[in-house]
Formats: structure tokens, sequence, C-alpha cells
């Protein structure tokens, strides 16, 4: 679904990547791991298509994604950022049915089946007796849960989660988390996601992928990635860290130790 070939992007004199190559499957969640500064949220911005790499070519679904409008890009992928701007009290319901504007007219409003698709995800993120709130007036954990409305209701075939919970409590995070695996089952989205908890990369993630150096190493399984090795290599934290297996959730844990 994403296929990245030897991208290489600078700022200036300040090189980001270099020939960065990989590929991510449909119906995948491949968490992007790495130090803070290695590159990141650079990356999401050239998959969202806001920054274009100075060498080399992204593909969504097979085309170039140079090649794609605006409009088209937008129904193919969303972005759920962290603690997201809100610069106007926009109701919830206001809110989610922008997701919607990548399908509409310049001055086309909400047509029946915009509302059917606005009415299913509000229902689906259990926003119904939201609808009429402000979206100013919510918690961080429902201004996200919102956001995360508001991508499903772009019915993108690839949901890009820049940090999406890093701010939110376990409980927020757990249940923002179970609702894209649902989709993933149902929908069969395709799902790349910043994370830095490795914990919950190694849950919540089919694979991992770790940029480093201006390059990346994987993507693989958590078994395969979260390794005392790769974690030297990348955090600098190998002889200070454990790796153990939790066998009955069948994943690999990164445990600090004193």
């Amino acid at each position: 679904m994403i296929r990245v070939e030897k991208i290489s992007f600078s700022y200036g004199n300040h090189e980001i990547l270099k020939e960065v190559s990989f590929s991510i499957n449909k119906g995948e969640i491949v968490g992007i791991l790495g130090s803070n500064g290695a590159g990141k949220s650079t990356l999401f911005k050239l998959l969202n298509g806001r920054l274009l790499p100075g060498s080399g070519d992204i593909f969504i679904d097979d085309k170039r994604i140079s090649d794609y409008s605006s409009i088209e890009l937008a129904r193919e992928t969303a972005l759920v950022p962290q603690n997201p701007s809100v610069s106007f009290p926009f109701t919830v319901y206001e809110t989610i049915a922008m997701g919607r504007r990548p399908y509409q007219g310049l001055f086309s409003g909400i047509s029946e089946n915009d509302g059917k698709v606005i009415d299913a995800v509000m229902d689906e993120t259990g926003l119904r007796d939201f609808s009429d709130r402000k979206i100013t007036e919510l918690s961080a954990g429902e201004s996200q849960l919102v956001f995360l409305a508001r991508a499903f209701a772009q019915e993108p075939e690839i949901l890009l989660l820049d940090e999406a919970t890093s701010s939110l409590d376990i409980n927020h995070t757990l249940d923002i988390l179970n609702l894209i695996k649902g989709r993933v089952r149902s929908e069969y989205l395709t799902v790349a996601a910043i994370v830095h908890d490795i914990n919950l990369a190694a849950l919540f993630c089919d694979k991992i992928l770790f940029i480093n150096n201006n390059s990346v190493i994987g993507p693989g399984t958590p078994e395969e990635m979260i390794t005392t090795e790769y974690l030297s290599d990348v955090y600098g934290i190998g002889s200070e860290s454990a790796v153990i297996e939790n066998k009955p959730l069948g994943v690999r844990y990164c445990l600090k130790q004193s």
C-alpha cells in the first residue's frame, strides 16, 4: 500500500533521510520509532505529501505520490496529529464533518451519503451524545477521539498517526488503539504510527520500523525488532534495558532497568 524507494531529504545542508526504502502492506499496522530528531515527523510529512523528497519516489497504492491531486491524496490518506490545534469552537459534529470535504464540491453541503458516514462514525466512536458539544470544551482524550472520528469520516485507505496518543492517559490510549484495530479488521485499513512507547508498539503494531542515522531498520515483527541489539543501536540503551517475552500476549517488552 505504501512503497518508499530510495528517498532522501534535507533541510538546507542538514540531511534528515538518506536513500530510505521500505514498504507497508495493506491491512498492516506499522510503528515508526526512533530517538528524538531522527526524522520521524519529516517522514510523515513526505508520506502525506506536505513535503517532497529531494530524490527517490513514494508510491501510494502503486501510484507515485506526486501524481495525486490534493483531493485524490486526501481520499487515500488521513492524518491524526498529536495535540491538534483548535482555533474555533466548532461542534463535534462539524469537526467530524470536515472529514467529508474531499468528497464535496466547492459550494456543496453535506450530502445524504455524507450524513450517513458521519452518523456511522459517531456511533462507532461513541460520540453521538457529544454531537452538539464544542470541541474547545472537551478533554484532551475526548478531543483526540473526535479527530480520529474525523479521519474515519474521510474513509481513507491509509491512516497516519503522528504521536496521536502520546499525551493521553492509558484508558484513552487503549480506547483509541482498539478503535483503530477494529477498523483494520473491518475495513482492511493500513496504519503507519509514530510511537515513542516501545511497549505500546509491541502490543499494538504488526511490524516495527526504526529510523536511525538518516536510514531505516526494518520493518519487521516486534519479536524481530525489539532486541537489545537494536535498542542499543537506535537509543543507546542496550546495557540498561531488558527485553522479555510475554508468551500469553505473544509480544516483547523493553524494560528499563534501575
